[in-house]
């Protein structure tokens, strides 16, 4: 962890998180759900689900309003990890991320091991990932998906992530809390709770770059080529919060 007189990282050991936003976002338009990665100089994380097999989406199709519900929200698939920021690239369909922020105060290596466990620990994807909300209404939705054949419904555990309670977690790891700070009503605070998107992670992104930017001084002279105007930020930040949520 750094203290109030640490210094940042080198220029080059940057934390860069990428969002694509979702086609609600106010304050950055995306085109898609949204997508979150995070990437060092030693590893890309960013976690995808498998797609649907045609078979799945026939029957999703088929299915009334309440299961269609269910698979969206709860029905785990398999993981998905791409290794590097073009599969990210042409996953959004050759599209770039809305809001690009590099970050220099991070502990990179806590990051990485994070990472490693969460990689190796992580069994499925789920659209609201995993928390103690899904543990609950699990036990309610029985009745609900017992003659989907083709989903897999398994128990809901805290092996079951999204691209953005993945994010979120690894960026805790790395110490983010030292420039944002969560309160007990904060969808960020707990640490099972990841029913968060990547554009709200914006909410956590956007304050902590620019607390960065005053704590550590030295960090407004780095670039990056592909960082988001810092003035966009500023911007983002003075509106209303609704404005970076879905």
């Amino acid at each position: 962890m750094k203290t109030e007189n640490a210094s940042a990282n080198d220029a080059n050991e940057r934390v860069i998180v990428r969002v694509w936003t979702s086609r609600d976002n106010q304050a950055f338009p995306g085109d898609n759900v949204g997508h979150i990665s995070i990437e060092t100089s030693n590893e890309y994380m960013s976690l995808w689900p498998v797609p649907f097999t045609l078979a799945q989406i026939n029957q999703y199709r088929a299915s009334n309003t309440l299961e269609q519900q269910y698979q969206k929200y709860f029905m785990e698939r398999d993981s998905d990890w791409k290794g590097a920021y073009q599969e990210d690239y042409e996953a959004e369909g050759k599209q770039v991320p809305q809001v690009v922020v590099c970050l220099y105060s991070l502990n990179i290596d806590d990051i990485e091991s994070a990472f490693g466990k969460y990689k190796d620990d992580t069994k499925a994807w789920r659209l609201i990932g995993s928390n103690m909300l899904v543990q609950k209404l699990e036990t309610l939705t029985t009745e609900v998906v017992q003659d989907l054949k083709l989903f897999d419904n398994k128990k809901a555990t805290s092996t079951v992530e999204n691209c953005a309670s993945l994010a979120l977690k690894l960026l805790k790891a790395g110490g983010i809390t030292n420039l944002v700070s969560f309160s007990e009503e904060s969808s960020f605070f707990s640490q099972t709770s990841s029913a968060v998107s990547p554009d709200q992670m914006l909410k956590l992104l956007i304050p902590a770059k620019l607390t960065e930017l005053d704590k550590f001084q030295e960090t407004q002279k780095y670039q990056f080529e592909h960082d988001t105007a810092i003035d966009r930020l500023r911007e983002a930040s003075q509106k209303k919060s609704k404005c970076l949520l879905m």
